[in-house]
């Protein structure tokens, strides 16, 4: 045997679940789910088990918790419609039978825009897609769109941002962005000096004449962040 060559040891071994913990946590999850208002995301309820102190803050306890839920939803003991899954799409245009639905249609969905006359454009911008579910609906409720950043927002969607708060800003609008995020490195980079910039800058482009190149001067639309 070389110097090199080392001899083989025992595997170090994984201690099994116990039934009792099993039910624990799906005590726990049920829980969780009943007390939410709505769907809400398997990431989501991932973060809620660990601040209860459930499992550990690990992606192996996230993939086993994903594992348990599939089996728990197979066999009826956690409801299909608990969670949501933002990530992907079912697209479709909407239609109907007739002039009549479509108009029946129309009036039930018929909502003001109460930021017609309102000096403000906001926005909610959110770090976590875990807490999308919940953070849309009490936008929504206030007519405020929600835009959710999944960690690091591209460059894309920031110019796509960019191009909304111009247009706002010829109506005479000022944008206001409120941010929920954590207060960690990708948290505060969607807050720092470099996203904040880039949006001013290119919303104020065409207007102003600023390009990426001279620093920005101009007073920055995006007027406060909440953290």
């Amino acid at each position: 045997m070389s110097a090199k060559t080392k001899p083989y040891g025992p595997r170090p071994t994984t201690r099994r679940t116990t039934q009792a913990e099993l039910d624990s946590l799906l005590a726990d999850v049920l829980a969780i789910i009943d007390g939410s208002d709505g769907q809400i995301s398997i990431r989501h309820l991932f973060y809620r088990l660990v601040s209860r102190g459930s499992i550990p803050k690990t992606e192996t306890a996230y993939k086993r918790l994903r594992s348990h839920l599939t089996k728990w939803r197979r066999v009826g003991a956690v409801r299909w419609d608990s969670f949501t899954d933002n990530t992907r799409w079912h697209i479709k245009t909407r239609t109907f039978d007739d002039m009549r639905e479509a108009l029946d249609r129309t009036v039930e969905t018929y909502r003001r825009n109460m930021w017609a006359t309102q000096p403000f454009y906001v926005e909610a911008w959110v770090e976590k897609d875990a807490i999308a579910g919940i953070v849309s609906d009490v936008a929504d409720s206030y007519g405020v769109p929600a835009f959710f950043c999944r960690g690091n927002a591209s460059l894309t969607s920031l110019h796509n941002a960019a191009e909304i708060f111009k247009d706002a800003g010829k109506e005479g609008k000022q944008p206001m962005i409120l941010y929920l995020g954590d207060h960690d490195p990708s948290g505060l980079a969607l807050t720092g000096p470099p996203t904040l910039r880039f949006v001013t800058i290119s919303a104020l482009r065409s207007s102003s004449g600023v390009s990426p190149s001279r620093p920005c001067r101009s007073k920055s639309l995006l007027s406060r962040s909440v953290q």
